[in-house]
């Protein structure tokens, strides 16, 4: 169990900011094919497995170990992996007060834990841009394991993945989530002030909105077909009001770009710093996914195997570079 939320981007979704609370966590439990009006009848059976990698945050992490320890039954057990080694004490002090016997642990969630494996679900409650496939080796063919997909270009999406006996696993994208990301694919903290010497001003037609308030289908699109992240909102500066959508990439830490958005304008600014041209890649995937019809997160998925993962539409067939 994985669990911060992240406070993402400030142009996203207002209303859908925060993934935690019980009816949070009573969704994620039916994901994970759990009902507690159905305690050991439901999957995971009694005696069977959950475990939970987690980065800390201490309500949710209590309260996923001992709803968990719960709907497993006394023949089952809970593995839960914290990696704050304070949280993680506050929060089997206070699992004991409620005569859960979840099994917490401080360590990297990303390892999951072998000694208790194999597992039959897997709840995680931190973002991640990669599955560990650590993960996917430690549960039997058959586990659901659930976690938050935030690869950094606008919302992160619910993704539940099924095990299969070759070592891989397939799942489709279910819902809106966003948590803080796993510590070890967090990235740096600060924008670089300065970069490379290769800098670009220009103007687009393209309103910048209309990429930072795509639908979730165009977000996950757009960060499978150009591995780039954004974030954005209101802002003044001595010229007055103006929208900022700020474009990074990853793979390159000195490339980054803004576009800004200015009431009554037509043609918007971009300044792009680095070779890539960050602007025009990400409006080129995101008319590539007008141009499939404009699919809805629900007809998206992903796999993940040993060697890596990708998302796909419709089928594992139709992946995305």
């Amino acid at each position: 169990m994985v669990g911060r939320r992240l406070r993402r981007h400030q142009h996203r979704h207002p209303a859908r900011r925060r993934s935690h609370g019980p009816h949070v966590g009573r969704r994620r439990l039916h994901v994970l094919g759990l009902r507690a009006e159905h305690r050991g009848e439901s999957a995971p059976p009694a005696g069977r497995r959950a475990g939970a990698p987690r980065p800390g945050d201490r309500h949710r992490h209590r309260l996923d170990a001992c709803l968990l320890s719960q709907l497993v039954g006394e023949h089952g057990s809970v593995t839960s992996v914290e990696v704050d080694p304070q949280v993680a004490r506050q929060a089997a002090a206070t699992v004991r007060t409620v005569g859960a016997r979840p099994l917490l642990l401080v360590g990297d969630g990303a390892a999951g834990h072998r000694r208790g494996a194999l597992y039959d679900r897997v709840h995680v409650t931190c973002g991640v841009r990669d599955v560990p496939h650590a993960w996917i080796e430690q549960c039997r063919p058959g586990a659901v394991i659930v976690v938050p997909y935030c690869p950094g270009f606008g919302d992160g999406h619910e993704l539940r993945l099924t095990v299969t006996p070759d070592g891989a696993a397939h799942g489709r994208f279910a819902d809106y989530a966003d948590y803080m990301m796993m510590r070890s694919q967090r990235d740096p903290a600060d924008r670089p002030p300065r970069g490379s010497e290769d800098r670009r001003r220009s103007t687009t037609g393209i309103d910048p909105r209309t990429i930072a308030f795509a639908p979730a289908g165009a977000d996950l699109a757009i960060a499978a077909l150009t591995g780039l992240t954004s974030e954005g909102g209101a802002d003044r500066d001595e010229d007055g009001e103006l929208y900022r959508l700020w474009l990074s990439d990853p793979a390159d830490p000195c490339a980054w770009g803004t576009v800004k958005w200015r009431p009554g304008s037509t043609e918007y600014e971009v300044y792009q710093v680095g070779e890539r041209p960050l602007w025009d890649d990400v409006t080129a995937a995101y008319f590539r996914w007008v141009g499939w019809g404009g699919p809805g997160r629900d007809r998206f998925g992903m796999t993940v195997t040993q060697s890596g993962q990708y998302v796909w539409v419709d089928r594992p067939e139709r992946g995305l570079p």
